[in-house]
């Protein structure tokens, strides 16, 4: 009787245990759990242009600003804050003091500017070049026509 009482306790006292979700776990160990259609080539975003590319690294790589999920207005990324000219030529943004990267480093202007001259980079041959072309005369950059980038674009 004792035995099958044992057994009792141990089957029905462990149904009641809640299994942890992957969100759970992966908040807890730091790992990202991601359910994608394919498989990925990379996760470089100077270096691949694929749908499924694309939805992990908008999950692994915060940019200056987001859209807001639901209205898709700009809301604060990894800059909390940012200010705009008159004549909406010059964008000042302020990175959070506490933007950090997974290995803790503080995240900098510099990152971002690096990475934007990287993806210019004609020898790269980055297919979604244009899409840095919204910023004026980056176009000529990666034709060497602006040999100066630094002197007149981004400035920290």
């Amino acid at each position: 009787m004792c035995f099958i009482s044992i057994i009792f306790v141990l089957i029905f006292g462990s149904s009641g245990c809640e299994r942890k979700t992957l969100v759970e776990i992966g908040t807890e160990n730091q790992v990202l759990y991601f359910s994608n259609a394919t498989d990925i080539t990379g996760i470089d975003p100077h270096g691949t242009n694929g749908m499924p590319e694309a939805q992990v690294i908008t999950a692994v790589f915060e940019g200056l600003v987001a859209k807001h999920p639901e209205t898709l207005d700009v809301i604060p990324a990894t800059a909390d804050k940012w200010e705009v000219s008159d004549d909406g030529m010059t964008y000042i943004f302020h990175i959070r003091e506490n933007a950090k990267w997974s290995n803790g480093d503080p995240v900098t202007a510099h990152d971002f500017v690096n990475s934007w001259l990287r993806g210019l980079m004609p020898a790269l041959a980055n297919e979604t070049v244009t899409s840095l072309f919204v910023l004026k005369m980056l176009k000529n950059f990666t034709k060497k026509k602006l040999l100066m980038f630094r002197k007149w674009g981004l400035k920290l």
